[in-house]
């Protein structure tokens, strides 16, 4: 499983409902965004989707959403701090991460796997009978699946606090869980930004899509949007564009790649 891509209009984590029978009332699922910290937040409701550009401490959102409709949301740091952001359908916590950027996926309660939810995040505290990750208790036992980054089985050991990790588990009381899964991710999935919207700048040293500004270098890649390089000079104030890079200590974004998006 994989787990907020900005934008400025922000796109990002994937909830897809099971479909349901056309022939007799539309199925309902409540879905319930909360983030936590200052952030730009996009996501889809049944209207379309909706953006709050006002980055707030604390931000949360219930809506119904059509079973069968797709339903996305990203949460992008507004300070370069790493925020937190959950995601729940019908009350049960599906998601949870922390990093800079965040999405969220997860699946309605039609599913094989409705119950169960992933968490992202640097494990804050670890003992043998359980795992905290984003203030979320994972009890461990012995059938939970340990692993490294590349997959390979490891042993407790392997893990401390601090180290970041995707935990899985299955709801086992209020924000408890007992772990399926504990793998160590790569920590600097946490700083990646990814940013869609309209290009409202661009020089010789930076780029910036809506009001993210990104610092370019040697190594950021133009592109297409069939993924061909593409010189700087094709690209102009309005264009819709993919910007993606990382984030600095400092906060500033620094592009990796920068792309068309004609879809």
């Amino acid at each position: 499983m994989r787990v907020l891509s900005l934008s400025a209009a922000l796109l990002g984590a994937a909830l897809m409902l099971a479909a349901c029978d056309s022939s007799g009332p539309t199925a309902t699922a409540a879905v319930r965004y909360s983030v936590s910290g200052p952030a730009t937040v996009t996501y889809t409701d049944a209207s379309g989707v909706q953006t709050r550009a006002e980055p707030t401490e604390a931000w949360s959102q219930e809506v119904a959403v059509a079973v069968g409709t797709p339903v996305v949301l990203t949460a992008t740091s507004a300070t370069g701090a790493p925020v937190t952001a959950l995601l729940r359908v019908d009350d049960a916590l599906k998601a949870a991460r922390r990093g800079v950027s965040v999405r969220l996926e997860s699946r309605s309660s039609g599913d094989d796997d409705s119950r169960e939810t992933e968490v992202r995040g640097p494990i804050e505290s670890l003992s043998a009978a359980q795992v905290v990750v984003a203030g979320l208790t994972f009890t461990l036992t012995p059938s939970t699946r340990l692993r490294n980054d590349a997959g390979q089985t490891v042993t407790l050991d392997a893990f401390a606090v601090g180290t970041y990790v995707e935990v899985e588990g299955v709801p086992t009381g209020s924000d408890t869980f007992r772990a399926t899964s504990l793998k160590i991710e790569d920590e600097g999935d946490g700083n990646e930004v990814e940013v869609e919207g309209t290009l409202t700048a661009i020089d010789a040293t930076s780029v910036t899509v809506g009001s993210r500004r990104f610092v370019t270098t040697d190594q950021t890649r133009y592109l297409d949007d069939a993924n061909q390089p593409l010189a700087r000079s094709a690209f102009a104030v309005g264009d819709l564009v993919e910007a993606e890079g990382s984030v600095r200590a400092d906060g500033t974004l620094v592009a990796e790649k920068v792309k068309r998006d004609d879809d």
